[in-house]
């Protein structure tokens, strides 16, 4: 399917790991035929589905029929759906039908995906959990400030290069805590940065300087304190961190010795990077540890013994 299907009374958008099935009025005959042609390639390819009824102040019988098609054979798929921004009268008319029972409702988009994607992660997995804190994070960081819904791309090991970051405006925290010790850096491209300040100030900037580039650290902060808030629910044992920033795209260049607390060199240490990409462009937080042990232990991984690397196995986070 193509990422994205919009006619005048549907929107659907493919995702990695979901479909957002956007309805924007009551349906027509001719309307019908043409999501029941697209509702057959949802099911060819099966995905979990979010219905967006923002846009409707009432559901028709139509949409009702539709959904109870698409319910049906998602069940038998083993897939999920799940209906978000219900006004009164559509939420009403949802549990006076046969949908209530098998189909969940949700106050907001991001409570849904975070529903689809995280709900069979068991807490008793730390590194599923630790990454699962930071990245949400990072979603509801950009949702609420950014007003744009970002996704997480593969993670992966940066082998190479280590002191060249993913982008040219960096914040860095220095972390020290029971979980063991470790920094953690958000970076982004001169590009998304700009368009991301733009959209958080409300109005367009085109040249980085310091004042506009200590943004970086203030979204830094948040993240962070929205993951320690997750983390220490299970006595992780965070503590508050002054995020500092990092103004250009190498580590080693950076001046500030206290950006340096942990590290003078990114190259002594396990580095993993966890890339993002939403409409504004791409980001990356990474994860840097000194100590091998400490990154198995919170990023669930496992020990490569020919080269000393390591290699990350499944967290159960979902894209």
């Amino acid at each position: 399917m193509d990422n994205e299907i919009i006619n005048d009374q549907f929107k659907i958008i493919a995702r990695k790991k979901y479909y957002i099935v956007l309805l924007l009025k009551s349906i027509g005959s001719e309307g019908i035929d043409h999501f029941k042609e697209h509702m057959t390639m949802l099911f060819e390819a099966p995905s979990h589905v979010v219905i967006n009824c923002c846009c409707l102040s009432e559901m028709s019988d139509e949409w009702i029929d539709i959904l109870k098609t698409l319910k049906t054979n998602l069940k038998a798929l083993e897939k999920k759906i799940l209906l978000v921004f219900l006004s009164q009268a559509v939420r009403e008319k949802v549990e006076k039908s046969d949908l209530s029972s098998d189909i969940n409702t949700s106050v907001g988009l991001l409570a849904a995906i975070e529903h689809l994607l995280f709900d069979q992660v068991e807490n008793t997995q730390p590194g599923a959990k630790f990454l699962r804190a930071f990245v949400m994070s990072a979603i509801k960081t950009m949702l609420v400030q950014g007003k744009t819904l970002c996704h997480r791309n593969a993670l992966y090991i940066k082998k190479q290069d280590q002191n060249q970051l993913e982008g040219v405006v960096s914040g860095i925290i220095n972390v020290q805590s029971e979980l063991g010790n470790f920094a953690i850096i958000i970076s982004f491209p001169e590009d998304t940065y700009l368009k991301l300040i733009s959209r958080m100030i409300g109005e367009e900037i085109t040249e980085l300087s310091d004042e506009i580039r200590d943004g970086a650290t203030e979204i830094l902060n948040i993240i962070y304190g929205q993951a320690k808030a997750v983390l220490n629910e299970d006595d992780a044992g965070l503590k508050p961190e002054i995020p500092l920033l990092i103004p250009m795209g190498n580590f080693s260049a950076c001046e500030n010795s206290m950006a340096k607390k942990l590290t003078n060199s990114l190259e002594i240490g396990h580095n993993i990077v966890v890339p993002f990409h939403c409409e504004l462009g791409k980001f990356a937080i990474r994860f840097w540890f000194k100590e091998l042990e400490t990154a198995k232990a919170l990023i669930n991984t496992r020990l490569e013994s020919e080269s000393g690397s390591i290699a990350l196995m499944a967290t159960g986070i979902a894209s």
